[in-house]
């Protein structure tokens, strides 16, 4: 029986595992638990979503789309709340390159429109 085991765990010792972002349909989710789903991919599409999700008289789940690399800032950081994100990313963030080109472009963003107010 010894060798039975040891055989077993040579074999597991030897398999590779490798976990992958599966991609959930939430709205198919929602609807499977016997909810409703709704599934925002732009700002404007939020209202609604969220309007509906409260009108339902079933479970409801409201998916936001958000673009993965826009920091986790609140809209109007203190400078405390800015110094530590700024420390982190320099700290190693795999991502930071992307972040803060996230962070140009949104204060770009921002400057431009409010020149054309």
């Amino acid at each position: 029986m010894g060798d039975h085991l040891d055989a077993r765990k040579s074999l597991l010792d030897q398999r590779r595992c490798a976990v992958g972002r599966a991609v959930v349909n939430f709205v198919k989710f929602a609807e499977a638990c016997g909810g409703v789903g709704f599934r925002c991919e732009r700002p404007e599409e939020v209202r609604g979503a969220i309007q509906n999700a409260f009108a339902s008289s079933k479970p409801a789940l409201v998916e936001a789309v958000v673009d993965a690399f826009e920091p986790p800032l609140p809209a109007r950081a203190t400078a405390k709340q800015a110094l530590h994100f700024a420390e982190s990313l320099a700290r190693g963030e795999p991502n930071r390159m992307r972040i803060a080109t996230t962070i140009f472009r949104d204060k770009l963003t921002e400057l431009f429109e409010k020149a054309t107010d």
